[in-house]
């Protein structure tokens, strides 16, 4: 922006937005127009208005929805003759991001078989194969038994050819109908160093994961760390208006690993009313055909609510349910 000979007082009050706020503008001379997130307070609103003299578009995705797509999500939004240069220019955004984003199969609903990238290959993450007469419309819903839970192998077999055969069955699917996903925190696990096999390497359970993870890569405490801040960020953003980037999970999951293990040196064991160390407590799967229930809560008295989280797990420590409300 320096270089580009903008104002000192516009790059302090833009940079002031980016550290605290997200926000989205176009510049095209008499056009110009910006969008601010609902997190930005009114006095930075009006800074950033008065300086650059340009109107605020309200209601944004309200007025381009019943627009450009009332019908289907941003994601299969299609260009329009009588789009605006702030619509092509928001598709082409979309079209950059989906480059690199990849499909979480669960119900499989949501997911083209043919056009979406939901494949576990970092080099070939769509179908390849020929579209099929019949089957042009396809959901990966249609390759999975709604039953049973499990890929239809036949189907499956005969439909696609041998390599992307094996790569369907190798897409671990969860026991019950989950929402498909397309990942926004991806970067904060390609910014770890040793995690690049989540891409190339399918796990039946959390337990092998932490189990390939503690032997191969040895990085489990930073692990553990970063599923808490991704679940902590998730809270805020639910509870609170304020803005927790993605790209602060890692630093804050570093720091409270540091932090942690400093605390831990400088505390002394803990003893029962004997004197004697207290043993560590361990999770311990239920007896056969039972089931084990854990939960846990929290309450926020300055917002009024409440949070309840329960797992279920068999005999063999594997997950059968889970709640979060």
């Amino acid at each position: 922006m320096v270089k580009m000979d903008f104002s000192e007082h516009w790059i302090k009050l833009l940079m002031l937005c980016v550290k605290t706020v997200s926000y989205s503008i176009l510049i095209n001379r008499s056009k110009t127009t910006i969008f601010f997130n609902k997190a930005t307070c009114e006095e930075t609103k009006n800074h950033i208005k008065t300086a650059l003299g340009v109107p605020e578009i309200v209601q944004y995705e309200r007025v381009f929805k019943l627009r450009f797509f009332p019908d289907c999500s941003i994601l299969e939004a299609t260009n329009s003759t009588s789009g605006s240069h702030a619509w092509r220019s928001i598709l082409k955004g979309r079209d950059v991001l989906l480059q690199g984003a990849r499909w979480r199969v669960g119900s499989g609903e949501s997911i083209s078989v043919w056009n979406d990238a939901w494949l576990l290959s970092l080099d070939h993450p769509k179908i390849l194969s020929q579209v099929v007469p019949g089957f042009e419309d396809a959901k990966v819903s249609n390759l999975i038994n709604p039953i049973s839970r499990r890929w239809e192998v036949d189907l499956i077999r005969g439909l696609f050819p041998p390599e992307e055969a094996e790569v369907i069955l190798s897409i671990p699917l969860s026991n019950l109908p989950m929402k498909d996903k397309c990942p926004k925190i991806a970067e904060v696990w390609d910014d770890i160093q040793g995690f690049e096999f989540r891409q190339l390497l399918n796990f039946q359970s959390f337990k092998d994961l932490v189990a390939f993870v503690h032997t191969k890569v040895k990085n489990l405490e930073l692990m553990a760390m970063v599923m808490w801040t991704v679940w902590h960020r998730r809270n805020q953003i639910k509870v609170s208006s304020q803005d927790f980037p993605a790209s602060q999970v890692l630093p804050q999951a570093k720091q409270a690993l540091t932090d942690f293990k400093h605390l831990n040196a400088s505390l002394p064991p803990q003893q029962d009313a004997s004197g004697n160390p207290l043993a560590r407590t361990h999770w311990s799967p239920p007896p056969r055909d039972c089931f084990k229930v854990n939960f846990d809560g929290a309450s926020f008295s300055d917002l009024g609510k409440a949070g309840l989280g329960v797992v279920i797990r068999d005999c063999n420590g594997r997950v059968v349910a889970s709640l979060l409300e």
